[in-house]
């Protein structure tokens, strides 16, 4: 039998940490092995306390949140960090990738996908919200100056080119499956083919490499 995720909590307000921790303790696969209120108690905490995958605020006293995650990514590099936060801007998106993240979870998001979102990580892939997808789009191609150019994306068919569009435009596997009508399954199979063409491991690599080539930008529906 697995070991259960263990999870630790940086959070400052004690009703979120309170809530976090009540969801993640009724899971089977999943432990709470420690809390802190700010980035310099859960540095401390995480120096004394293994776990798996770090569960970070944004905005709290003292050692800001990116300067944090840097740290604790330092210490271990193999711990997950997932950001939930109410902060979605893409100012605040970027710095937090640029920090080493995992992850980035708005705090308005449904239980169930706080859970897929640590199980994600958790598993060394890369998890953002599929509402933060278009901000970091955009983000990324202010950064690069991109230009479309999509005879870039060698080596793909013209049916994982759409697929990859519609994952760069943040649709889920079922959205994409009901825009393209396949099934969730389908594209799911579509997607790891990508990925394996690609010879990366996440969507949010997905989404850089078509930003990078332009096919964020190319209309092929």
């Amino acid at each position: 039998m697995n070991e259960p995720t263990r999870v630790a909590l940086i959070e400052d307000h004690e009703m979120v940490r309170a809530g976090f921790r009540m969801l993640i303790e009724s899971q089977p696969d999943m432990t709470i092995v420690g809390e802190a209120g700010s980035g310099d108690e859960g540095l401390e905490l995480l120096a004394r306390m293994p776990a798996d995958v770090v569960l970070l605020d944004v905005s709290m006293p003292g050692l800001d949140a990116a300067e944090t995650a840097r740290l604790l990514k330092r210490e271990r590099p193999e711990r997950a960090i997932l950001v939930v936060s109410i902060h979605t801007s893409q100012a605040y998106l970027l710095e937090m990738l640029d920090a080493g993240v995992d992850g980035y979870l708005p705090k308005r998001a449904a239980a169930d996908e706080l859970l897929e979102a640590i199980r994600t990580v958790r598993t060394g892939q890369r998890y953002i919200h599929p509402d933060l997808v278009g901000t970091l789009v955009d983000g990324y191609r202010l950064r690069t100056g991109v230009e479309t150019n999509s005879d870039d994306v060698v080596g793909l068919t013209p049916r994982q080119r759409q697929v990859l569009r519609l994952v760069a435009d943040g649709l889920t596997s079922q959205q994409i499956g009901e825009k393209l009508g396949l099934s969730a399954r389908t594209v799911e199979r579509h997607i790891a083919n990508i990925m394996g063409r690609l010879g990366v491991r996440s969507r949010i690599d997905l989404v850089k490499y078509a930003i990078r080539t332009g096919l964020a930008d190319v209309d092929e529906s």
